[in-house]
């Protein structure tokens, strides 16, 4: 029986899976760990005390990991290496915000019920969104600010803001591969390619064979 619900998200553990996915790139992962969580505590205390405890612990944890790297690796191969753990762990997160094991009817109709949650849980909650658009074959918001882009400037690593774009990207492309595509409406359409706002747009392609 799962220990999750509708209406209780899981929670993943994300540390044993941030040491999983370096353990396949780095020597010695335990004491790379251990300095890393060190510098998280450190990192956490320096972010806005009005940012709420999950947020800054995401936030915190994704900083650290980055300088950590970056006392390695330069720095292209150290965000390459944030990417290849964030992203999988963000899908992993977005994945249980979407319910998607505890409601396996993975519809257009749930993909827009769940997307409107985010509103009130999740890293996302912060920002003001905006539904552009929604129909049975369209459903298209915007995100007009972003708390990630001001934190991570304030650690002069505005590179980082790009790692959660890619997991939004890869989180809805999946949701329901073979009945919804998703898109931003272009190349340069977030906040982290110096656009105004983030577009996302689902369109439900399955939607001719409803009728």
């Amino acid at each position: 029986m799962l220990k999750t619900s509708i209406e209780k998200a899981a929670q993943p553990d994300v540390i044993t899976i941030a040491k999983g996915i370096l353990k396949g790139y780095i020597k010695n992962t335990n004491i790379f760990i251990l300095k890393m969580l060190l510098r998280f505590i450190g990192i956490r205390k320096k972010i806005n005390k009005n940012i709420p405890n999950d947020i800054n612990r995401l936030l915190a944890l994704v900083i650290a990991m980055y300088f950590s790297l970056r006392k390695r690796f330069e720095k292209d191969q150290a965000l390459a290496m944030v990417k290849a753990v964030i992203i999988p762990i963000g899908i992993i997160s977005q994945m249980s915000l979407f319910r998607y094991v505890e409601d396996t009817d993975h519809s257009f109709e749930n993909l827009k019920k769940y997307s409107k949650c985010f509103k009130k849980e999740g890293p996302m909650r912060l920002n003001r969104m905006t539904i552009e658009e929604e129909s049975p074959e369209t459903y298209r918001f915007t995100v007009h600010n972003c708390l990630f882009k001001s934190v991570f400037n304030s650690f002069s690593c505005p590179e980082l803001l790009g790692v959660f774009c890619a997991v939004d990207n890869a989180t809805y492309s999946i949701y329901s591969p073979d009945s919804i595509v998703f898109s931003r409406g272009g190349t340069d359409n977030t906040i982290a390619k110096n656009n105004k706002t983030c577009i996302f747009i689902c369109t439900n392609k399955g939607h001719s064979n409803e009728r």
